[in-house]
């Protein structure tokens, strides 16, 4: 039930694993490719049924599982994007994330507020505010101990907590 939306081999992998198929196209897909509506579609929802992709594949599904719908194809793919609508799965073969799909901000925004029911609320501005407090209350009078290793991830973390919870922080170098 909980809504997932697979790009490029998240598509290829979401159809496998519930039962269609993937097969080699005779013909790569590598940088801009026009796809096709072919009908209804939540995620496509409000963009145009001719469009501009970004596509980077030589596979590609041939068969989708049971339940689903192509929702758009291409002279080479003939499953573009794909969707099971009544079990709020989502998949395109293309690159909805790169700016080189025109409208691939739209479908994302189908999928996190339209589809997943998300409000558009959260800014830059609060994530350092909105970490601190969650880890303030997550950790209450606690003390942590975090694995940090000179990393971006481990040493952002180690930045928020300290600016949360202090001395309760020990950091150890791993």
């Amino acid at each position: 039930g909980i809504p997932v939306l697979g790009f490029c081999y998240g598509q290829q992998i979401m159809a496998v694993t519930l039962g269609g198929t993937v097969g080699h196209t005779e013909k790569g897909e590598y940088g801009p490719a026009t796809i096709t509506r072919q009908g209804a579609s939540r995620i496509l929802d409000g963009t145009p049924d001719i469009q501009t992709v970004w596509m980077s594949h030589r596979d590609a599904v041939s068969r989708v599982p049971e339940g689903f719908t192509v929702t758009s194809t291409t002279d080479v793919c003939p499953v573009a994007s794909m969707e099971d609508a009544s079990r709020n799965l989502f998949a395109t073969q293309f690159h909805p994330e790169v700016r080189h799909t025109p409208f691939g901000n739209e479908l994302l925004s189908n999928f996190l507020f339209k589809i997943c029911g998300l409000s558009p609320d959260w800014t830059m501005d609060s994530i350092i505010e909105d970490s601190i407090a969650a880890i303030r209350a997550q950790v209450g009078e606690d003390r942590v101990i975090l694995g940090l290793s000179g990393g971006v991830d481990s040493s952002v973390v180690a930045a928020l907590c300290a600016k949360a919870i202090g001395k309760q922080l020990t950091c150890v170098f791993v």
